[in-house]
């Protein structure tokens, strides 16, 4: 049985890890070691529904970046590990990854650091992450949502203006034609937020 654990403000949090995994860089990775943890179920059960969006390899290499570059984060790994009992871990499962030294170091480090079992950690690393990875998926989703509304809204007024260009101009002239690409672009944009907000699919118009 898992110890009663402190909750976490995911809202604050969310800002804090939104603004950091914007400005993380693409880095080259050190050569690859495999490495074993053991996982509990809630953390397999987190993998795996990311598995379709992410190699697991890149997700826990996030994760090391991570730590690896924001106090905060560490702090509330490390609250959350260290209020779990040790017990939890004894019907985890091993899972083996091919991640970069770096962050199998940055792992062994902060948890003898702070004193940790380092699958503990890693554990709550993972947990941590997943939703905060789901909670800015979630906030995006309702912006993209009001941004399309706007969209929309802005799509009739360039339909209408449309209609007066033909009217200012006539029914075959091409400049009147031509602006009815401004709508298809946006009627193309308006399926694709569509799309991404149902599937996660990127949205890409050209």
């Amino acid at each position: 049985m898992k110890n009663k654990t402190t909750e976490i403000d995911y809202d604050k949090l969310s800002i804090q890890a939104g603004l950091s995994l914007n400005e993380m860089t693409a880095m080259k990775k050190s050569s690859a070691m495999r490495t074993t943890f053991r996982l509990t179920d809630h953390s397999i059960e987190s993998l795996n529904e990311l598995s379709n969006e992410i190699k697991m390899k890149d997700f826990l290499d996030e994760i090391g970046d991570l730590l690896n570059q924001q106090k905060w984060f560490t702090e509330v790994i490390v609250e959350q590990a260290k209020e779990m009992n040790k017990n939890d871990l004894k019907n985890s499962e091993k899972k083996s990854f091919a991640l970069s030294k770096k962050t199998v170091r940055i792992f062994n480090d902060l948890s003898n650091k702070n004193f940790l079992d380092r699958d503990l950690f890693v554990n709550q690393s993972i947990i941590i992450y997943y939703n905060l990875l789901k909670k800015l998926k979630d906030e995006d989703a309702r912006k993209v949502k009001l941004a399309q509304i706007k969209i929309i809204e802005f799509w009739g007024k360039s339909e209408n203006f449309q209609k007066e260009l033909f009217e200012l101009l006539g029914d075959d002239h091409q400049v009147a034609k031509e602006f009815g690409h401004v709508n298809k672009m946006i009627m193309n944009l308006d399926l694709a937020i569509d799309e991404y907000l149902e599937s996660g699919k990127p949205i890409e118009l050209f």
